[in-house]
């Protein structure tokens, strides 16, 4: 791997990352005492953006608080009790796991206990730390990109931050991780054809669970979708058709002159104050709602609860390829609804 290329198969430093490290701990000494007698204490930035600083010691580092450290080099840095409140940690990385030349395996891991990364970007971070060196909890709660975190080897520091968000009450920053676990998952440990399953079925739908009502916002859309062809079919005259049933148990009787089953048209059924199209553009909308929503068991159907509130006693039904498509979209609004019950009420993908 080329990003370990420095490392020279050891697992300390070079002399010459020695002699760096040790002159950027001076630098840093010298700004924090500058900073410590100056009468205006206003931090500067720090740039450190894709600086090594494997084993490096920061958290006593006041210059920290905001400071530049995208994809920075901080294997096995000790960052415990630094401010890192509203730094940039974009592609960061704490901790990886690679082989050597004698095939051992040697781990890079960070210490992040007791740091205060509120407000700070954590978009791409390679998050592996020693176990129990997780930053304050309620503080990392307010960084952005938690869902876009990665993990090299292993995801137990991401599950371990999941597990304190959920002790903590966090659940929407408990959401974004399990993103992020199963994102770096699919991404980096899945073949393709199982990448692109788990993308379209799952990250596109909810984001593994982040965005709980985005199944149902889905399911809305999926209505306004398919009503075009029922339209369609409600215009044109062929095989393809939308009948209207009556109840043979019924209350209500139907006309002595009109059929059991009656084909539904822009003209019928007829009411006055609406015109043609309005109504068939209706019609067409209340069959797609009512084909998204025929899921249930036994009595507990959605769809007949929608027939319930309809003024006289009918079913919808049709024929052709207005069936098969009715059919389609019945089944993906069953998974996307269930999908939808899942994420919000429960954690499926932990």
């Amino acid at each position: 791997m080329d990003e370990l290329d420095s490392l020279e198969d050891k697992d300390e430093l070079t002399p010459a990352e020695e002699k760096r490290q040790e002159v950027l701990q001076k630098e840093l000494d010298r700004i924090d005492a500058r900073m410590d007698s100056a009468v205006n204490r206003v931090l500067p930035q720090l740039n450190l953006c894709e600086a090594n600083l494997k084993f490096i010691k920061l958290g006593s580092h006041k210059i920290l608080q905001g400071a530049i450290l995208a994809k920075s080099d901080l294997q096995g840095a000790d960052l415990s009790g630094a401010d890192l409140s509203s730094s940039d940690l974009r592609g960061a990385r704490f901790g990886l796991e690679y082989n050597n030349i004698n095939n051992e395996v040697l781990r890079f891991e960070s210490d992040l206990s007791g740091t205060d990364l509120s407000g700070a970007r954590v978009d791409f971070v390679t998050f592996e730390l020693k176990a129990g060196a997780l930053p304050i909890i309620p503080r990392i709660a307010s960084a952005t990109g938690l869902s876009k975190m990665r993990y090299a080897s292993t995801p137990s520091s991401l599950v371990e931050l999941r597990d304190a968000f959920k002790k903590g009450g966090f659940r929407q920053q408990e959401r974004e991780v399990t993103c992020a676990i199963r994102r770096t998952e699919t991404l980096e440990h899945s073949t393709t054809a199982e990448a692109l399953f788990n993308y379209v079925l799952f990250d596109l739908t909810s984001q593994w669970g982040m965005v709980p009502w985005r199944p149902l916002k889905i399911v809305c859309l999926l209505i306004l979708v398919f009503a075009i062809p029922y339209l369609a079919a409600l215009r044109v005259s062929g095989n393809a058709e939308i009948w209207a049933l009556w109840a043979d148990d019924g209350v209500e009787k139907r006309p002595a002159l009109e059929p059991k089953a009656v084909r539904v048209t822009a003209d019928y059924p007829g009411h006055g104050s609406v015109s043609k199209i309005a109504r068939a553009v209706l019609v067409a909308l209340y069959f797609s709602l009512i084909s998204a929503a025929q899921i249930g068991w036994k009595e507990l159907n959605i769809g007949s609860w929608i027939y319930r509130i309809q003024p006289r006693e009918f079913t919808l039904k049709a024929t052709g390829w207005v069936r098969v498509i009715s059919g389609i979209q019945a089944l993906l609004s069953v998974f996307l609804i269930a999908l939808w019950a899942l994420t919000y009420f429960g954690r499926p993908f932990e």
